[in-house]
């Protein structure tokens, strides 16, 4: 097996668990877990301004993208720069969605995680004050 499939495969692996981690991060309550809230939306903010970077594309589908290339040199064709989340979801559900839904996700989810961030930051400020 060439090495370049086994890298897109992997870094299709790694992207769709920082997905699950994004998206779970909502759910998590941050009174309990107010680090991992804190290293969620550190991380979300983060994100919109690197996809700015790569033309609102998410780095790691340039980079599946480029290594998709690499391991198979012969076939031509944009497929090679598209999420996988557009695939999946309309083979697991049947629902057909332009790939311009998962930007506008992530942009409103970069939008919460700063305010999240915000709230985290005031709120640790405030618990730090009654304690003097």
């Amino acid at each position: 097996m060439n090495t370049y499939v086994v890298l897109v495969w992997l870094v299709e692996f790694i992207h769709l668990l920082l997905v699950i981690f994004f998206v779970a991060g909502f759910f998590v309550s941050i009174n309990r877990h107010c680090t991992f809230r804190f290293l969620h939306s550190i991380s979300f903010s983060a994100l919109l301004p690197i996809q700015l970077l790569f033309d609102f594309h998410c780095p790691l589908v340039v980079l599946n993208g480029r290594l998709a290339e690499l391991a198979y040199p012969g076939i031509t064709g944009e497929w090679h720069y598209k999420s996988f989340l557009v695939p999946l979801v309309q083979y697991l559900f049947g629902i057909n969605m332009p790939e311009i839904i998962v930007t506008v996700a992530t942009i409103l989810g970069s939008i919460m995680a700063v305010m999240t961030l915000v709230y985290i930051l005031l709120r640790n400020k405030d618990l730090a004050r009654q304690h003097i």
